[in-house]
């Protein structure tokens, strides 16, 4: 209708290319073997995304009529009316907070690999491997010192 505004907003989920297939441990120049997944958060968070559309694709849908409502209202001098579905379009909207978390800086997969080594120091490093097998990179290397009586957890970037 002339005059009235009617706009609609909703999210998007967009994958990101994966460049790495596969990632190998080297401990102390050698490779050790290669890392099994423990989690895919790519598609966790896909799959959360999915789940949740439909309720935010009816919320925003709702605010959107109640403005569209409070606009047409206010239009043809309905003053009461129109405030009225106003202020309950900005009381939902203050409610409802929208998710701004981003995982694009998160890795697609987190993968493990678990080994006992001997005691002292040892350079431990991720290679990177594509589909093709070919190395596309590798994490920092990073410094260890086991001891015989503890054991250590290490965290390496993940892919």
């Amino acid at each position: 209708k002339p005059g009235v505004l009617f706009t609609f907003a909703f999210p998007q989920c967009v994958r990101q290319p994966r460049t790495v297939d596969r990632c190998r441990l080297v401990i102390d120049g050698v490779e050790a073997g290669e890392m099994r997944p423990l989690d895919d958060l790519e598609n966790t968070a896909y799959a959360a995304y999915e789940k949740d559309l439909g309720a935010t694709l009816i919320k925003a849908a709702f605010r959107t009529y109640l403005k569209t409502v409070a606009q047409t209202k206010l239009a043809k001098g309905d003053d009461a009316k129109g405030v009225a579905f106003n202020v309950l379009g900005k009381v939902l909207a203050a409610v409802d907070r929208a998710d701004t978390r981003s995982w694009q800086t998160l890795p697609a997969e987190i993968a493990f690999y678990r080994m006992e080594c001997p005691p002292g120091t040892h350079t431990i490093q991720v290679r990177y491997f594509g589909e093709r097998n070919e190395l596309v990179g590798a994490s920092n290397t990073v410094e260890l010192s086991a001891t015989a009586d503890a054991k250590s957890v290490v965290f390496m970037p993940g892919f």
